[in-house]
């Protein structure tokens, strides 16, 4: 199915038919003709607010039918009707209606038997827009019976209802009754709070349960839905609860999830961390299954959490699956090079001719033809990898080569392996039969002779020699006059001692060690299973073999290759994020493992410190289905998806992964800047494809959330902003608000943390910003590019005062001042004349305050000033101008002065955002004014 629906979610082969024809029709019509609707959120009316969880239409609508169509199925099981000739047409009128039955929030203005009606009477062509007749060909003789089920969703509509002419029989009316109800509670369930506003205070005056907050409460509201039914369907749910394995978890649940559908559970849907289905209740059997199917489906990436370098070799998989000859072969064909890495390896790191020693050692090597080299020619760099890897000889040698130098590189762990290392470099014995190294006048045999010229042209020449050696010992095992050494037998031999010293002790092949099952038995909680987890025998570990990151049992030691976003090295006061590299800092094996599931998906982002967490609702019908419907909502809204990158890329800074989009693992700069530009990234993405976002750290936990963007300890600027919880309903606000001040800061100027600082401290310093905006335009600009950009960011200014007029303080007075100004003079030329008046009567005002004027008197100073300064004016009259700047005087002392300033003179800075902000508006004044009178 292309929908992806979860397997056993339905039992008639007619509901998936059904539903596959009302994706591709009604359903994707909806979200390319409305977009992202908001059906359910926080709306903000003249005396109520109501608060819920954000979600769009379609969503809504999904959150409703899906489950509903189980509980029809049962009921025609229940019925004896499942093969009833008429059962696709009960189907599709029940989608069609429960589509509907809200259609007042996609035609606005309208109530909802209006909208209904309009629909019904293919109102500006609805039936074409929406599909409905390539859904359902036979849909106009039921249009009553679609009626009737939209408005029987609610009380209020249920009247309405029984009006409708209906071709149904009455059996299956009152099925369609009752189930248009559950599925309209079913996409409701998430809680909600009605306030009535009183003054500036909103009164809490009614509420509704939440059943989002947690499975429990989820599925206690579901079951008492379902027992109004009176239906047989046990409803059952399993978890796993709140943990720092976020990885595992995904991974225990999709076993769960597989578990549940193979033993004929029917899911009804899924949560981050449960899976809720109908059926007999999970049980210590399947929890058995379920870890057996978690731990084979991660395939973990072992070249990917392989450290091999001229100075490393960590092979950091080996405790999520231990080192074998199959693991070894695929190792070997991804990494083998890696083991031939050098250093010192450049021209500019010897010493008395040595670097072309080197590459004349090196050439002696290169005639058994299964090791070169090549030097770049500009960097003088020399970089070694295996050649001619077609024969059985080749491949022994390559896999002796790499096996011995991985020991010798992991000396320090194991006491043979560094006796093994000493014993060779101190060999005086030829490296193999006929090896000579003619160096100026000597000749060189023996390994300890190699060491000690070595030492004498380059600096730490240790680790080079090691995979010189590694070479050297390879070539001498299979040499043709060594008759003693089987090659096989050798690379067996030093397979299995790496296998025995690098495999963690508890080695085996079954579940009796695995973090799954470490996981499952401390976190797992399902219906019947009534241990807390608060009562089980947890145990915390002294300081010593604590986890630093769990507090779990600790079993190695803390180090880059076992770590994922906090970081193994560097500890200091001034950056606790990270730890010391000290014995006493360990991690326990399942973090390990989660930190290399990690790397798997999230390899470049090793340093990541925050997680996203993305879906559509609290619950949904399985990732799969949710990736789809993705793309669809993309296709849909004339979105552009990148097959090759497989991204949903809504603009051109603001990409989706489709492969990791409902969690994602990121590294943002905490610097003011990048913090913003991730803001603005994903709330563009949450508005294109009305998908939810939840920010907080790798290791914190999700939360249920009502708003579609929701930041975790977001950085203050985001909290004065009100950008940490944006709700569905402002979205669109706010996108325009950020593009606003990014549109400010091109020309000439970047976005900074004083920029967005400023602007998070006052929003009324968007004026200076357009001040400042406009003088480097034109100086910058032509005049007729000038003035369009001018245009344009006033335009978008206006629409953000109208849309939002509580950010903006003053505006009311500053507009009656603005008008007075404007009928004594109408210039406005440039900034500096556009703010003359108000600055003139400022520094009065300051004057008359230093000068302890009272209120008469400081006005008449005010108002002296402006008559001084503009009674020179032709058009104006002198007994209008002695008015006007009296008027203009009294507004400003009284309006601005005593009420919004206390009688408290503010900063200048406050200061020049006034005289900013009087400059634009009385600069739209202006330019109204002159369009009018060329109209007139």
């Amino acid at each position: 199915m292309k929908y992806a629906i979860p397997q056993g979610m339905y039992q008639l082969g007619i509901t998936q038919t059904v539903l596959e024809s009302f994706f591709d029709g009604p359903f994707n019509k909806v979200i390319s003709v409305f977009g992202i609707k908001e059906a359910k959120g926080k709306f903000d009316t003249d005396n109520i607010v109501y608060d819920g969880y954000d979600m769009p239409y379609h969503i809504h609508v999904l959150q409703g039918l899906l489950p509903a169509l189980q509980i029809f199925e049962q009921i025609l099981i229940q019925e004896n009707c499942e093969d009833d000739e008429q059962v696709d047409t009960w189907f599709r009128v029940f989608c069609l209606g429960f589509l509907l039955h809200d259609a007042n929030k996609l035609l606005e203005g309208y109530s909802l038997l209006h909208a209904i009606n309009a629909i019904v009477d293919n109102t500006d062509r609805w039936h074409e827009k929406l599909a409905i007749y390539h859904f359902f060909p036979s849909v106009n003789q039921y249009w009553g019976d679609i009626q009737y089920v939209a408005l029987k969703a609610e009380n209020r509509t249920e009247l309405g209802a029984s009006l409708r002419s209906q071709q149904l029989p009455k059996t299956v009316k009152e099925w369609l009754s009752i189930l248009v109800r559950f599925a309209d509670k079913m996409a409701s369930m998430g809680g909600a709070i009605q306030y009535k506003k009183q003054g500036e205070q909103l009164i809490p005056t009614k509420s509704y349960a939440d059943g989002y907050q947690n499975i429990r409460q989820m599925y206690m509201h579901i079951k008492e839905l379902i027992a109004d039914l009176s239906i047989s369907l046990p409803l059952q749910y399993v978890c796993i609860q709140e943990n720092p394995y976020k990885m595992l978890t995904k991974q225990a649940l999709t076993g769960i999830f597989k578990v549940l559908q193979i033993n004929g559970r029917q899911i009804l849907g899924v949560t981050h961390n449960s899976v809720l289905f109908f059926g007999e209740a999970f049980n210590p059997t399947l929890k058995q299954k379920a870890i057996e199917s978690a731990i084979n489906e991660e395939e973990i990436d072992v070249v990917q959490l392989s450290k091999i370098d001229f100075q490393t070799a960590n092979l950091d998989f080996v405790n999520a699956k231990p080192l074998d000859e199959i693991t070894w072969e695929k190792l070997m064909d991804n990494t083998a090079d890696k083991f031939l890495s050098i250093a010192p390896n450049s021209a500019n790191s010897y010493e008395n001719n040595g670097f072309e020693m080197l590459k004349q050692l090196l050439e002696t090597f290169e005639e058994h033809e299964w090791v070169s080299y090549i030097e770049d020619e500009k960097s003088h760099k020399i970089r070694l990898f295996f050649t001619n890897l077609k024969t059985e000889e080749a491949l022994l040698f390559r896999d002796i080569v790499c096996l011995k130098k991985l020991k010798w590189l992991n000396a320090k762990k194991v006491k043979e392996w560094e006796t093994d290392c000493d014993t060779y470099f101190n060999k005086e014995d030829a490296i193999y039969e006929g090896f000579k190294w003619h160096v100026s006048d000597t000749v060189l045999q023996s390994p300890k002779e190699i060491v000690n010229y070595f030492q004498t042209i380059t600096k730490s020449p240790i680790n080079l020699l090691k995979t010189l050696f590694s070479i050297s010992y390879a070539l001498n095992i299979l040499h043709e006059d060594n008759i003693v050494d089987d090659p096989q037998e050798i690379k067996e031999l030093l397979l299995a001692e790496v296998m025995d010293k690098l495999n963690p002790v508890e080695v085996s092949s079954t579940i009796q060690s695995s973090p799954i099952l470490e996981l499952m038995n401390h976190f797992l909680y399902y219906t019947g299973n009534l241990e807390p987890l608060w009562g089980r025998n947890l145990h915390i570990p002294i300081a010593e073999k604590r986890c630093a990151i769990t507090n779990s049992v600790a079993t190695k030691k803390y180090e880059e290759t076992k770590a994922f976003g906090l970081k193994a090295r560097g500890f200091s006061r001034k950056a606790p994020s990270y730890l010391t590299t000290s014995p006493k800092t360990k991690i326990g094996d399942s973090m390990i493992v989660e930190n290399q599931i990690r790397k798997k998906y999230f390899s470049k982002n090793t340093e990541a410190n925050l997680a996203i967490y993305r879906d559509f609702c609290e619950w949904g019908f399985g990732l799969p289905l949710q990736t789809i419907l993705l793309k669809d909502i993309a296709v849909s809204r004339g979105i552009e998806i990148d097959d090759s990158l497989q991204t949903i890329n809504v603009d051109k800074g603001a990409s989706l992964s489709q492969d990791y989009h409902e969690y994602e693992l990121i590294e943002i700069g905490k610097d003011i800047a990048s913090q913003f530009y991730f803001i603005s990234k994903n709330l563009r993405i949450a508005q294109a494809l009305g998908i939810r976002m939840y920010v907080t750290s790798i290791m914190a936990h999700y939360r249920p959330h009502k708003a579609i963007f929701y930041y975790e300890n977001a950085p203050r600027f985001a909290h004065q902003l009100n950008w940490h919880e944006v709700r569905l309903s402002e979205i669109k606000v706010v996108n325009h608000e950020i593009r606003l001040l990014i549109q400010l800061a091109k020309v000439g100027k970047n976005i900074n943390s004083g920029y967005v600082l400023s602007y998070a401290g006052d929003r009324n310093h968007i004026f200076r910003l357009y001040r400042d905006y406009v003088k480097r335009v034109e100086i910058k600009e032509k005049q007729v590019k000038a003035s369009f950009l001018k245009s344009q960011i006033r335009k978008d200014i206006n629409e953000l005062i109208v849309l939002r007029p509580k950010y903006f303080e003053n505006m009311s007075i500053i507009k009656e001042l603005a008008n007075i100004a404007l009928s004594i003079q109408r210039d406005n030329k440039n900034a500096s004349q556009d703010s003359r008046m108000i600055r003139i009567a400022l520094n009065a005002l300051r004057q008359a305050i230093h000068d302890k004027a009272d209120e008469e008197e400081s006005i008449e100073i005010i108002a002296g000033m402006l008559f001084q300064n503009y009674r020179l004016k032709e058009f104006v009259s002198l007994n209008h101008l002695r008015t006007a700047s009296r008027d203009f005087a009294t507004k400003l002392y009284t309006g601005i002065y005593q009420e919004k300033w206390q009688k408290q003179l503010p900063a200048k800075t406050k200061e020049k955002i006034l005289i900013a902000q009087f400059a634009f508006v009385y600069s739209e004044k202006v330019v109204q004014y002159f369009e009018e009178k060329k109209k007139a």
